[in-house]
């Protein structure tokens, strides 16, 4: 019956079925975009997942919330300041490095023009 695992599909290299038929190629990341992340949902990490930081990503994410918690019950009022002044602080400390980090990303996606 020669090739009895997927008789459906037609490998190119019976020995090695390869992914190619199932993969999907990469896409680029622009700067503009992680830049839009950034000033829209910086402060809950979304700049970082968007370029596959995911263990920074979900780092900002919790610190968002437990920095919510505490100013909640500590100060039992709107913490809309604070959350502010940290989405502020998350991006000073990340805009200018942004650049290079999309491009990190490109890299080792292969996808670098």
């Amino acid at each position: 019956m020669g090739n009895s695992r997927k008789p459906w599909l037609k490998y190119k290299n019976p020995e090695k079925p390869a992914r190619e038929y199932h993969s999907v190629k990469p896409k680029r990341r622009t700067v503009r975009l992680a830049l839009f992340f950034l000033v829209f949902t910086g402060g809950v990490g979304g700049h970082k997942f968007y370029l596959g930081r995911m263990k920074q990503g979900w780092w900002l994410f919790v610190i968002y919330h437990l920095l919510f918690i505490f100013y909640r019950i500590a100060f039992d009022s709107n913490p809309a300041f604070v959350i502010g002044v940290y989405f502020l602080l998350v991006f000073l400390l990340e805009v200018g490095s942004l650049d290079k980090q999309v491009k990190l990303r490109n890299t080792e996606l292969g996808c670098d023009d």
